[in-house]
């Protein structure tokens, strides 16, 4: 039986966006699993990501970033999960000019002010985040939705925007390998879902809530 997780996830991957949400959506990616080396006269932001749906996803929006050049590459993690894991490799002439044009810095805590300030954007946002670093427990069991990362300042303003606009209520704790924002009530799950653009998995969950 396919997890309820992946369902989510093989929704979200099958959406079609504009630049403007790709982009916002890349922001999410970079923010969740992106890191950026930095050669001569060249420079490289890496994703990685723990599936080939997520690789094929990042992939495909990349295109919305430009890049001098990009790939894939696919392998098979045998030390944990045994799953089919990736990276994206995009390949930029100046990296941090991209990424300073788009507010996205990959060091800096901050969610970009243009993707806060419009509703469709910080889905978008989120989208990338959950995609790359989230997971969700299957609903006829229980109600548990959470989102990693390495940053806490990140995960904060994410709860304050989430609370602020759509009454979400949300928390964070500390664990070995970073923070995670959590949320555990029913309908701030459905409504977090219809946010990202699962609105099949957002029906499927409100049967169960009310």
């Amino acid at each position: 039986m396919i997890p309820f997780s992946t369902k989510v996830k093989t929704e979200l991957c099958g959406l079609k966006v504009g630049r403007k949400e790709a982009v916002a959506e890349l922001a999410g990616f970079l923010k969740g699993r992106g890191e950026l080396s930095i050669g001569s006269n060249v420079g490289m932001i890496h994703i990685r990501l723990g599936s080939v749906m997520a690789v094929r996803r990042c992939y495909m929006l990349s295109r919305y970033l430009a890049p001098r050049e990009k790939h894939a590459d696919v392998y098979r993690e045998m030390r944990l999960s045994g799953r089919n894991q990736g990276t994206v490799t995009l390949r930029f002439d100046e990296p941090l000019k991209i990424l300073q044009s788009l507010e996205l810095e990959i060091a800096s805590e901050n969610i970009p002010g243009w993707v806060g300030d419009d509703v469709f954007l910080l889905g978008a946002f989120i989208r990338g985040l959950f995609i790359s670093t989230g997971s969700m427990a299957d609903p006829h069991r229980h109600y548990h939705l959470e989102i990693v990362n390495d940053s806490e300042e990140l995960l904060l303003q994410l709860k304050v925007f989430l609370r602020n606009h759509f009454s979400i209520k949300a928390g964070i704790l500390q664990y070995r390998h970073g923070f995670k924002m959590y949320i555990k009530r029913g309908s701030d799950i459905v409504e977090l879902l219809n946010l990202m653009g699962a609105a099949k998995a957002a029906a499927e969950m409100d049967q169960l809530v009310t």
